[in-house]
């Protein structure tokens, strides 16, 4: 296989080099850390596993996982990618963030394990190595089995608190790439404080590690900081460097965003063509019973269409909510997704999505004629959506999949999926000019938008002062919980005597908990997971990528993406609401009772 490292300007040609998998990967600064230096080590490490993660859209599967010690801005790309691996099995192939280093010693623990197992079947097949074993199994029909790559950027942790984790990663190093389970790793220097003083007794072993495991390893090695010439290959061919460098190497990360991207469309389509039918699956964390990923579903499979989010101040709520919506902007194109959001937190939350090509509405404002707009455009998109499909003489038992797919057919213009997320929802029950319209969309939405492709995200602290029909909240099959303060809250979000978000963990840092329930809120539907966590370096990298790898999609000015005025739309349909807005507060309460 060959690394794409840099560049060799003096003849305007890519550095490549070339690596065999017989050996752990490893990135080495010999000198005190420097943030640059440790920013091009992170990136190019990144890089690496990115471009190895590439060759699973030829069908080397390669299964990556991931941990850092603490949570940082640095390999935000993978983290992307991670991010989209939800469940089920064509969603996760690509691999797994460990957040905890007891997840990290654990998976060491089960790698270690399967190195022996494998061993024994290359044995068994007359296999060299793990190529030679799935090239053998191809030749007899086999399904191949996937490369693992244990990427690990600070050790310290796991040497401090897991021990056995050293001695199984040692393991890995020397004998695991020949059994297809190869770490990535970056080697830092201690830190001064720990050199003015004895070294504790895991840094002595954390340095016997080092020095069994570097004879064995291939990657580079820094010297000193900032200088060119302190770079020197690890364990590579003298000649080959020697010529890379005569040619001026110049080390880069290169092209990660578009690598991120097309490695999360490929986990789209393949999530798509396996039968799964779930727009919304965004990773939002892992369980805190079993470790695996946890994701944001709606659609089809999961059977939940719309949700119910519920947390108090300082649980992890806007967090939670800029996971998922980066992760939907990330997994669909403006052509298939646009947002309206709501923002009643003065423009503290959603205001950093201003000017997205997917955001079709962004309210930050408690002004009822500007709230009353947007509610209304979001409700009489049923009517327009349903007139488009009645013309469709071809389409029966209609939906949005089923349109689109038409559409495709047919060469007419397909419609986006459409969701409305609403944070601190409850002011919109706190205002007597728009809780009868509130009510209104939020009944005739939830009851008539899923096959339309209109879905709804309702966020709040607490829903106790939300005033839906109980009708209404049985088509929020999904509720998210973070943490509630009493029983009232609890039974508000969930529908039952549920107290389990009461009960979560909440720590001054991350990662923060919640409880998610796709079973109509019943306690035994209760799952407890860790939630991802986001730094502010990190969203604007991921805001960057999408602006820069999303162009802008022209949307006709009556349909989405601009701003409408209620004389705009089509006061002419049958049932619109759009006449709605001039009835006043009891009009909307009698047009609420016909529904």
């Amino acid at each position: 296989m060959q690394f794409h490292l840099g560049s060799l300007p003096r003849i305007a040609r890519p550095a490549l080099l070339f690596w065999d998998r017989d050996r752990p990967l490893v990135l080495v600064a010999q000198h005190k850390p420097e943030p640059a230096l440790d920013d091009l080590l992170a990136d190019l490490q990144e890089s690496m596993a990115l471009q190895w993660w590439q060759t699973t859209l030829s069908g080397d599967a390669v299964h990556l996982h991931f941990y850092e010690a603490e949570p940082s801005p640095r390999h935000a790309h993978l983290k992307r990618v991670l991010a989209h691996s939800g469940e089920g099995d064509v969603a996760h192939r690509l691999g797994v963030h460990l957040t905890h280093h007891s997840q990290a010693a654990q998976c060491l623990h089960d790698l270690t394990q399967l190195a022996h197992q494998r061993f024994a079947r290359m044995a068994t097949a007359q296999a060299t190595d793990w190529g030679d074993y799935n090239a053998k199994g191809a030749a007899a029909n086999r399904r191949p089995e996937p490369w693992h790559c244990v990427l690990l950027t600070d050790l310290h942790a796991l040497a401090e608190h897991h021990g056995s984790a050293l001695q199984n990663l040692r393991t890995l190093c020397i004998q695991g790439p020949r059994a297809g389970i190869v770490p990535l790793l970056l080697r830092k220097p201690e830190p001064d404080w720990l050199r003015q003083q004895s070294a504790p007794l895991f840094i002595r072993h954390l340095q016997a590690f080092w020095e069994e495991v570097l004879p064995q390893a291939w990657g580079l090695s820094w010297s000193r900081a900032g200088a060119q010439s302190g770079l020197q290959p690890l364990n590579q061919d003298a000649e080959l460097w020697r010529l890379l460098t005569k040619f001026g190497l110049t080390l880069q990360a290169q092209a990660q965003p578009e690598q991120a991207q097309k490695l999360i469309d490929a986990l789209v389509q393949g999530q798509e063509q396996s039968g799964e039918r779930d727009f919304v699956n965004v990773r939002i964390g892992q369980s805190v019973e079993t470790g695996k990923p946890v994701a944001f579903r709606m659609g089809e499979a999961a059977n939940c269409y719309h949700a119910f989010v519920a947390g108090a101040t300082r649980s992890g709520k806007s967090t939670l909510l800029n996971n998922l919506i980066l992760g939907l902007c990330e997994a669909h194109g403006p052509d298939r997704l646009q947002l309206s959001l709501l923002d009643f937190k003065s423009n503290v939350g959603f205001g950093i999505y201003r000017g997205l090509a997917h955001v079709a509405d962004l309210i930050d404002s408690q002004d009822p004629a500007t709230v009353e707009r947007a509610l209304t455009r979001f409700a009489d998109e049923i009517d327009r959506r349903g007139r488009l499909f009645a013309q469709q003489a071809k389409l029966v038992n209609a939906n949005l999949d089923k349109y689109n797919a038409l559409a495709e057919v047919e060469g007419f213009e397909g419609l986006p999926r459409w969701i409305m997320v609403i944070d601190e929802a409850q002011v919109l029950f706190e205002n007597r000019a728009l809780k009868g319209l509130a009510r209104y969309m939020l009944s005739r939405v939830s009851r008539m938008g899923a096959g339309l492709g209109l879905h709804l995200v309702i966020c709040t602290q607490s829903f106790q002062n939300v005033d839906f029909d109980g009708d209404v909240k049985a088509q929020f099959r999904l509720r998210l919980g973070l943490k509630l303060a009493n029983s009232q809250d609890c039974r508000a979000l969930m529908g039952h005597d549920n107290d389990a978000p009461m009960h979560l963990r909440v720590k001054d840092g991350f990662p923060r908990q919640a409880v998610l329930n796709t079973d109509d809120g019943l306690p035994r539907g209760n799952q407890v997971i860790d939630l991802d966590f986001l730094l502010d370096e990190e969203i604007a990298l991921r805001l960057g990528a999408l602006n820069a790898s999303r162009a802008a999609i022209p949307v006709k000015p009556n349909i989405l993406n601009e701003s409408m005025r209620v004389e705009d739309l089509d006061a002419d349909a049958e049932d619109s609401v759009l006449s709605l807005p001039q009835k006043g507060f009891e009009a909307w309460q009698v047009e609420l009772d016909k529904i």
